[in-house]
Parts: C-alpha cells; sequence; structure tokens
C-alpha cells in the first residue's frame, strides 16, 4: 500500500463486491512528487458490482494539478473476472460513457485491456477500470 500523507492512494485487495448502495470513492491527488494523480484499487481477483446497477462511485477532488487531453487513469485494477454490472454517478454510468470532472470530459471503461498511467507498479491482472480525458 502506498500512502500519501493524508491518504491512501494504492490499495491491494484480494477481491471486490460492490452490494446495494455501497460506494467507491475515487479521488484525484495529483502527487507532484511521483507524478501520480489519483488513486488505486489494485484487485487480486473478482470484481463484482450489484446487479441492480447500484453502487455509487464518487469522485472527488483532493489536489491541485492539471489534467491533458489522453492522459488515462486506472481506477481499479482486477485479475478475475467482471460481472458486467455498472456503477452509478447519479445514474447508471454506462460502460464506455462520457463523465465530467476536474472540468473535462473523460471516457469511462468498466472493462479495458490497458492500464493508465498512475500506479503502474500496482496493478494486478488485465483488467482495468479506467478514466481517459477526452477532447
Amino acid at each position: 500500500m502506498k500512502q500519501h500523507p493524508f491518504l491512501v492512494t494504492a490499495l491491494t485487495v484480494a477481491g471486490m463486491v460492490f452490494t446495494t448502495s455501497s460506494t467507491f470513492a475515487a479521488s484525484r491527488t495529483w502527487d507532484t512528487t511521483s507524478g501520480d494523480g489519483a488513486t488505486i484499487t489494485a484487485v487480486t481477483g473478482k470484481l463484482t458490482l450489484d446487479l441492480g446497477n447500484s453502487a455509487i462511485l464518487t469522485l472527488s477532488e483532493l489536489g491541485t494539478g492539471s489534467w491533458s487531453l489522453g492522459d488515462k487513469l486506472t481506477r481499479i485494477s482486477y485479475s478475475g473476472t467482471w460481472n458486467g454490472s455498472l456503477f452509478n454517478l447519479g445514474s447508471t454510468l454506462a460502460d464506455d460513457s462520457t463523465i465530467t470532472f476536474s472540468g473535462i470530459d473523460w471516457r469511462f471503461n468498466d472493462n479495458d485491456n490497458a492500464a493508465g498511467t498512475n500506479y503502474t507498479g500496482d496493478v494486478t491482472g488485465s483488467s482495468f477500470v479506467t478514466m481517459t480525458a477526452k477532447p
């Protein structure tokens, strides 16, 4: 586990299950000493989201910095399967949908096959929940 002076920035777990109304709180930290810009959860197993698509995603700004178009962040990496259910960000967040965060649009991908650039040493497996800054 890596630590920022005020929060955990990388966490590894053996499996991740989001039940009804559970919350995945992802933050933007922008650690200027390492260049890492967002928290990551590495799952050495299955990623299971509530079948009713009611697992809540929250995004928060905890630092300063800026994003460039094309920046790609891994929010969750997982080595097992994903059950196909979706996060909820005010409404069901479809795979490959566009969200607005930190003043720009992002493509949110639940089953990416390429990791982002944050905390690359902490990823597990070959499947990723990512956000990519869009033009």
